[in-house]
């Protein structure tokens, strides 16, 4: 990502040619890197947004503090807690896979400004071929979505 904010900064800025003059060890370890982690950087991405946004989070943090002694000063007391918890909407999984989704619809949206990136750097073909076709991400990215159902 920060590849990607920094290469489109200096080509709006003006400074396309410093940008396209991008060392190629750098952008050839960067394709080699997230060809050899970006499945499981998906992975890791659906299990922060589970973990953290999630009905069962929210039932076992509850659970947790209902367990806990009330500290006086506490701004989480478990009344408190307990009101917030039952305030909740009661379409949390659909808030959870609606999280999920612009979670990884930015990661798409990235990864297509970054091939556009690489295009513009006239990588050599041995270099460009390693490059990740967009449909395979789209593939997995939608089996997290049906997943989450």
């Amino acid at each position: 990502m920060s590849f990607v904010k920094a290469t489109e900064f200096l080509l709006t800025s003006g400074d396309a040619k410093e940008a396209v003059n991008i060392d190629e060890a750098v952008v050839s370890g960067i394709i080699m890197d997230f060809k050899a982690t970006w499945q499981n950087g998906l992975e890791t991405l659906s299990e922060i947004v589970t973990r953290n946004f999630a009905p069962e989070h929210w039932t076992r943090v509850y659970e947790e503090m209902r367990r806990k002694p009330e500290e006086p000063d506490s701004k989480w007391n478990s009344i408190t807690f307990a009101t917030a918890v039952h305030t909740l909407p009661a379409d949390l999984q659909e808030t959870h896979r609606e999280i999920l989704k612009k979670v990884l619809t930015q990661f798409l949206s990235y990864y297509q400004k970054f091939q556009q990136l690489v295009q513009l750097i006239n990588l050599p073909p041995a270099v460009s071929k390693e490059v990740i076709p967009r449909q395979t991400i789209i593939y997995e990215v939608k089996k997290y979505g049906k997943k989450e159902k």
